[in-house]
């Protein structure tokens, strides 16, 4: 059968050009009939191809307000097509719906805009142009794919609370690399001083000064304690557990002083008494209490170079009812550290982590595990 002199002309240009729109070959649609042309326009608005002959040969093609179309005889519905809007927010808030909205096309979409808590919405923008501030923007008969932002800021109208700090007039001597602390040696409630460090210009003059608080007033309780010029190398507990606070310095005397002291304070009524029983070797380093084998005692753990950086030691000592005794670890030696204890791995004792410089690695930062064998 010859199947050209089957079909109308109308039905031999549609089937011509669907076949060329199938094959995906490019024609001029001017040159179609124009019930060809418009059929194939809306399966184009619809970004498909027909495919069955029942798409091909709708008798009845009707237009719905949803944007439908639906062939009369097959009630066969064709896809609606659909367009993007790309929705962002940026700083402190957002924007609803967000990321990538599908929405028909020849639709709305409406966005709304929440600022978060101390925040305002600066601007809206859309497609590049600023709309400015509105609580929502709607994108209506939409055609195309369109981008929306929200832009949020700080409340500039909200008052932040400030205070002013006023220096007074309690005048403690003037330290540099040297160590400050609060703390209430002798339970009394009111929180002491302690400055220490070197005073002098070139190194030559150490202080170490414990000031008792009364009301306010500070007085120097002119303690018995060895001044030191180091940072860190000061720890303060209840070592003996009597209640009161203790004191444990180690430190170099001189910025030339090879040979560092270390030495710990029993806290006796508010008078620190050098400890004789104990020796510890002096280190330029950093000092702290820990009970690391959680038998409610304090033991000591401190870190430096005894000899200007030339050696470097990390040494830990077990706390035996005031009886310090060194702890052989692995712990590399350093100096320049600063170190802390915490519980890491929540096994219920106490885990290291240190740094400093080392002279086996140079810079080093490790973590240690403590295993419970103390």
């Amino acid at each position: 059968m010859n199947f050209s002199k089957s079909l109308s002309p109308f039905r031999f240009a549609l089937v011509a050009a669907l076949l060329l729109l199938v094959a995906g070959q490019t024609f001029s649609q001017h040159k179609l009939p124009q019930r060809v042309r418009e059929y194939l326009r809306i399966n184009q608005l619809q970004g498909r191809k027909p495919s069955t002959v029942a798409e091909m040969f709708p008798s009845k093609v009707k237009y719905l307000s949803n944007g439908k179309y639906i062939p009369g005889d097959q009630m066969k519905i064709v896809g609606i097509h659909e367009d993007t809007i790309f929705a962002s927010a940026y700083g402190d808030g957002t924007i609803s719906p967000s990321d990538t909205v599908i929405v028909p096309q020849d639709s709305s979409a409406t966005f709304t805009f929440s600022p978060f808590s101390g925040n305002i919405l600066d601007s809206i923008v859309v497609d590049g142009i600023n709309v400015g501030v509105l609580p929502s923007f709607t994108i209506n008969d939409i055609v195309a794919n369109h981008t929306i932002s929200a832009y949020f800021g700080i409340d500039s109208s909200i008052t932040v609370d400030s205070t002013t700090f006023t220096p007074t007039s309690i005048s403690f001597p003037g330290v540099w690399a040297g160590y400050s602390k609060w703390f209430d040696y002798n339970n009394d409630g009111q929180v002491d001083a302690v400055v220490m460090g070197p005073c002098g210009p070139y190194d030559t003059n150490y202080v170490a000064k414990i000031y008792q608080n009364t009301g306010g007033v500070f007085t120097d309780i002119n303690a018995a304690i060895r001044a030191v010029g180091n940072e860190e190398g000061v720890a303060w507990g209840d070592y003996d557990n009597d209640g009161s606070i203790d004191l444990f310095v180690t430190g170099s005397t001189s910025d030339s002083d090879g040979n560092p002291v270390a030495t710990l304070y029993r806290n006796v009524n508010g008078i620190f008494v050098a400890d004789t029983v104990n020796h510890f070797m002096g280190l330029q380093g950093t000092a702290a209490f820990v009970d690391y084998d959680n038998d409610g005692q304090l033991d000591l753990f401190y870190t430096g170079s005894p000899d200007n950086g030339q050696t470097f030691y990390s040494k830990l000592y077990h706390n035996d009812h005031g009886v310090f005794t060194e702890v052989p670890t692995n712990i590399v030696g350093v100096w320049g550290a600063s170190f802390d204890w915490g519980d890491y791995d929540n096994d219920g004792d106490m885990d290291l982590i240190l740094t400093g410089y080392s002279i086996a690695t140079s810079t080093t930062s490790r973590i240690y595990r403590n295993d419970g064998n103390g």
